[in-house]
Formats: structure tokens, C-alpha cells, sequence
């Protein structure tokens, strides 16, 4: 991996940003406190943050060098504090406004990914407010899923017709725009980016009958091969792809690309997740451990990302 220049980590303040108030607030606190605890270890100057709305004020950032996003969906993950943050000159990680607006809509992603020729499952949106298109032509089994949603909440599989009405009142409770998506049987691969490279490819063995949000968080019987046992030639193409995926869609400093594994190895990728779920047992570190970072190397390194694409200088500036 690139080399990282040496940083003094007592002359930068972080402030680490948990909480909120999407449907991962939960997640959101135990990735922010595992940060900040790996930081902290290392000898950075940590300030964490629990947002209990979607808001904040600049004095709230009084004297912090740069901000590390760990909150999950919502305002920290669609772009509205980035662009917050940019107005206000101070250093954040991860992507900007623009690239979180797209990968936090699966719809926008999917489309951009169609027109730079990059593979995705099949889909149709479904509209809560409008007739459902037509859906003679479906193929069943699918997944129905909120068009901007993490940690597969409101996800479903649905295997006829009969159960899809019930599928799309479940994924509406969280917006009103779901996406009806071909099912693909095969391996379930993540990996991480980090800057412009990508980390090893992680496969993850459900316990559930899909990566759902239980077997994420809940289930000890979910098992992640780290490496994924694939060969060389298939990890390579995997990881290209994630990378042109990750540069098509604007995205900075890091990412985690979620991809489907047919079992003659065709590759789908499902979504790029810009703000991905960061305790000590979560798929990006797991990746990062694999390329013989730990968890705080990893944290660090971000924060390098940070300020080189935003010189506290130029902040002072403003």
C-alpha cells in the first residue's frame, strides 16, 4: 500500500460525529466510539460528538482541525453535513456532498452505474403515492428494498407476487420511493477502498437466508472469509471494478463496495457505501486487517485523507 507521511497527532483536535437521528443511530454511536477509542489509543486528541438531532452549529466545532463522519445514514451520510462542513472550511472524511447524495440513493447509484457500463441486478422503483408499474415480466425471487437505506433495514426477499405488497409497505415505512430488484444467488463479497486502492475482498456466509440486518449485528453464527476464497484473476477483476465504480461516482478517501458473486462468477455490484459501519468487528477493518492495518492505522489514515484534501490552512482562511 502507498506510503503515509508522518502526521504530529497532538496538533490536530478531532472531533469524532455519532448519533443522529436515522434508523442507524444505534450502530452509528458503537462505530464513533470505537473510533474514537482507536484514535485516542494512538495519542490523537479526540472529541467525541452524539448529535441528537440533524443539526449543528459552527461553534459546536469551536478549535476541532477536522471532523471524522461516523454518522450512518441520514444527514451524515447523504451530504447535507459535508456541504456544512465545506461552507464552513473544516476538514471531514470521506466523499463530498455530491458523491453522498448519489451512493446514498440506490436508485441515482444504479443508474450511473448502467450508463458507465458497470453491472447491477436488474430493478424497477416503486412509488408509495403512484400505481406499481407493471410487473408482468418479474422474475421471482426479488428483493424489495428502500431506495435510501443502510444495514438492509427494510429489506425483503420475495419469492411470488403474493408477498409483495407487504414487502413494499414494509420499504416504504422509510421513504417513499422502493426498489424491486432481481435476486442474485451466489457469494455475497465486500471490500474496502481506501484512498485508490482496494483492500482485500471479504465473503460473507450468512446464518440468515440473506445478509440481513440480524445477521449483521445480532447473530454469531454469520461467518466473513478474509480473504475470499477466490483466484487471483477473479480478485483482481472484482476489485477493478469497485475501483472504476468508486471513481465514477465521485467518491473520495474511502468507500465499501457491496457485491453479488454468481456462481460462474459474474459480478453485480449492489450499492457503494461512503460511510460504512466501523466498529472493531465490521467488514471494512475486517479488510483493512487483512492488508496488515489495524483498526487504529485505519481511522488514521483517514484523517490524513482529510487534510489533504482540506489543508487546515486553508480553513483558517475562511
Amino acid at each position: 500500500m502507498k506510503e503515509y507521511p508522518i502526521i504530529d497527532r497532538t496538533s490536530h483536535k478531532v472531533a469524532v460525529m455519532m448519533g443522529g437521528t436515522s434508523s442507524e443511530k444505534e450502530i452509528s454511536i458503537n462505530s464513533g466510539t470505537a473510533i474514537a477509542q482507536g484514535l485516542s489509543q494512538l495519542g490523537w486528541k479526540i472529541t467525541p460528538m452524539i448529535l441528537e438531532n440533524d443539526s449543528i452549529t459552527q461553534s459546536d466545532l469551536s478549535g476541532i482541525d477536522c471532523v471524522f463522519i461516523a454518522l450512518h445514514g441520514g444527514f451524515g451520510e447523504n451530504g447535507e453535513l459535508q456541504s456544512v462542513l465545506e461552507e464552513w472550511g473544516i476538514p471531514y472524511t470521506g466523499s463530498g456532498p455530491k458523491a453522498c447524495q448519489i451512493c446514498m440513493n440506490k436508485k441515482t447509484t444504479k443508474d450511473l452505474l448502467i450508463k458507465g457500463n458497470l453491472p447491477t441486478p436488474d430493478f424497477i422503483v416503486a412509488h408509495k403515492h403512484q400505481p406499481l408499474p407493471i410487473l408482468d415480466n418479474v422474475l421471482y425471487p426479488v428483493a424489495v428494498k428502500p431506495v435510501a437505506e443502510g444495514s438492509s433495514i427494510g429489506l425483503t426477499c420475495v419469492k411470488k407476487f403474493a408477498d409483495l405488497k407487504a414487502a413494499l409497505k414494509k420499504a416504504w415505512e422509510f421513504g417513499e420511493e422502493a426498489l424491486i430488484e432481481t435476486w442474485i444467488e451466489g457469494h455475497e463479497i465486500t471490500f474496502g477502498i481506501l484512498g485508490e486502492e482496494a483492500l482485500p475482498l471479504v465473503e460473507i456466509l450468512s446464518a440468515e437466508e440473506f445478509y440481513n440486518y440480524t445477521a449483521k449485528y445480532d447473530s454469531h453464527l454469520t461467518r466473513y472469509l478474509v480473504p475470499a476464497p477466490l483466484e487471483d484473476q477473479e480478485t483482481d477483476m472484482i476489485q477493478k471494478m469497485g475501483l472504476e465504480a468508486f471513481k465514477l461516482l465521485g467518491c473520495y478517501g474511502y468507500a465499501r463496495v457491496d457485491m453479488l458473486l454468481t456462481p460462474d462468477m459474474k459480478p453485480y455490484i449492489l450499492e457503494l457505501n461512503t460511510v460504512p459501519g466501523f466498529t472493531m468487528t465490521s467488514l471494512f477493518p475486517k479488510a483493512a486487517r487483512a492488508a496488515n492495518l489495524s483498526f487504529g492505522e485505519l481511522c488514521e489514515r483517514l484523517i490524513i485523507h482529510a487534510l489533504e484534501r482540506h489543508p487546515k490552512e486553508h480553513a483558517d482562511q475562511k
